[in-house]
């Protein structure tokens, strides 16, 4: 089973947890951050996510082997490039990037993980892992 980290628990966020948490075998969100952590503290208890205080954190922690990113668009780059750099697989929400240049560079961090830019904004991808 996927261990995943969920980063941008708003409203989307939440719908892509609830769209898998207990109905598939083959993921699972046991992470998390989000920058307002107050407002997710039940939510993440009530589905055994385990908040990180920062990104950096949840990138490192050994526990999580792939990041679902659901935070604002203009994050999505340099999100993309930190994940990569730790080696992290990552799902991102479209927008992948806002212009191309932010694309590109992290499209060239991917070398090191993978990632792969939703094509539509559905919760079925992610049931389909």
């Amino acid at each position: 089973m996927i261990r995943a980290a969920i980063v941008g628990i708003g409203w989307w966020g939440r719908m892509l947890v609830n769209a898998v948490q207990g109905k598939s075998a083959a993921i699972r969100f046991t992470a998390g951050y989000t920058r307002t952590r107050a407002t997710v503290e039940g939510f993440c208890a009530e589905h055994s996510i385990a908040l990180a205080n920062d990104l950096e954190a949840l990138l490192a922690d050994p526990a999580v082997d792939a990041v679902v990113f659901a935070s604002p668009h203009s994050q999505h780059g340099p999100q993309v490039e930190r994940a990569a750099a730790a080696g992290k697989p990552v799902f991102m929400e479209k927008p992948f990037t806002l212009d191309v240049a932010t694309a590109e560079r992290a499209l060239e961090e991917r070398g090191r993980g993978s990632c792969s830019p939703s094509p539509i904004r559905a919760a079925s991808i992610l049931r389909s892992l």
